[in-house]
Formats: C-alpha cells, structure tokens, sequence
C-alpha cells in the first residue's frame, strides 16, 4: 500500500509495496509553521499504523534530525515526534531520512533546488547563504535503496540516504549555471546553515548488497542534467 500522491509515492509501484506500507504523505516543506498540516499529517499517521496490522511500514523523515546541535524548526520537530508516534506504534517500521531531494525540478514547490532553477530560469534575484551546505540524492534512487534495504535489512530501523557528498550552495548554483546555460543573480548573506552526516550504515549496505548507484561529486550535475536536458 503507498500513502500519498507526491514525488516519493509515485517513484514507488503497487509492485514494490507487497506487503508493505509505504507512508508518503506528509508535510514537504521544511518552512511549514502551519499547526493544521501538521496535526493532518499525524491523525493520517496514526491511522495508517493502525491499519498496517504490522506490515513493514516505511516513513520518510528528514536527515537534519541525525545531524548534531542542527537547529530544529518547528517542521523538524514535528518529523521528529512522527517518528517518536512510529517507534512506540509499531514493531517494524523502517524510517529512511532523506536530504534535498532532486524530484521534478520544473514543479514550483518550496525545496531548494527547485527554488534554485526557477530563480534562475526566470533570471529573478535571490539570496544565498555564504556558508551554506546541502546533501542531495535523485528520487530514483531512493526507490532504490529503500526497496532492496527493506528485504534485506531487519525492522525498527532509522537509517540515513544520500550521496556522501557535500554541497556548498554555490555549487549548486554552478550546476544549474552550466546545465541551463544562464547566469544566476544572488547576493551572498553571511550565514552558516549546515550540517554533517554519518553514512556508514548505509555505505555498508551499499557494499554488502552489491547496490548498483553511482553516487560521487559529480552526482548532483549528472542527476540535474538528466532533469533538464
């Protein structure tokens, strides 16, 4: 069963779901302060654990709760008490943390890299943070990861996905630059907004199981060129 309609259920087929219960519904913006979305996010959440009657069920949360001293807004707060309602609920969950995920680029919604190219394509100004930095993986590959993680892998478990690589915000920027052949126009605020990520669970599952990704420092241009071009 997948729950939801948004890029990371659709990536995921009735196929994949045997058996399982992929929950894909929940509050995508990591800027939302609205009470009403996130209590809707929870009453559905705690509906569908009830309905699982056990199954696997996999819930996609965010990787700044792995990150230590990350600051926690009120969306962070509320993914981390969706997990808290999982892990008391349910005796085989799978909850996979997620970075900036690189989905439709050209949908207007309120994740950075979409941001980044409709800024960009419509040559708007914007800001960025001087000392900014991002983790990214492509949708695909997380249909790939969590489909075999979740066959080979034992429940209750919370791992991190995303390509080893850190991203400064202008290199971002420079990707898109280069793809879409158009110049970008930012001011630079003197800002930290970071975090550090431990994934050697998942490297290890990677190696373990022969995982067929690519993932390198090149990995955020590839993945957008094949978006955009």
């Amino acid at each position: 069963m997948i729950i939801g309609s948004g890029q990371i259920a659709k990536a995921f087929t009735h196929e994949d779901s045997k058996d399982v219960l992929i929950f894909a519904s929940g509050v995508a913006n990591s800027k939302c302060t609205d009470k009403n979305e996130f209590i809707r996010e929870e009453n559905l959440l705690k509906k569908n654990l009830k309905l699982s009657n056990n199954k696997k069920f996999v819930y996609f949360s965010s990787c700044a709760l792995s990150a230590k001293d990350y600051p926690l807004n009120e969306y962070y707060l509320h993914k981390k008490n969706m997990e808290n309602i999982i892990r008391a609920k349910s005796e085989n969950y799978y909850i996979i943390r997620l970075p900036q995920l690189i989905g439709n680029i050209f949908k207007e919604h309120n994740t950075l890299l979409n941001f980044l190219h409709h800024k960009i394509i419509n040559e708007e100004s914007f800001f960025i943070y001087k000392d900014g930095f991002r983790y990214v993986i492509e949708v695909n590959d997380v249909k790939l990861l969590v489909t075999k993680f979740i066959y080979k892998m034992p429940p209750r478990q919370v791992v991190d996905f995303a390509n080893p690589y850190r991203y400064t915000i202008f290199e971002i920027v420079d990707a898109f630059e280069k793809i879409l052949n158009k110049q970008a126009h930012y001011k630079v605020i003197d800002k930290h907004d970071s975090y550090y990520l431990n994934l050697k669970a998942m490297k290890e599952f990677i190696k373990n199981f022969s995982v067929k990704i690519d993932f390198s420092e090149k990995y955020l241009e590839e993945k957008l060129g094949k978006k955009l071009i």
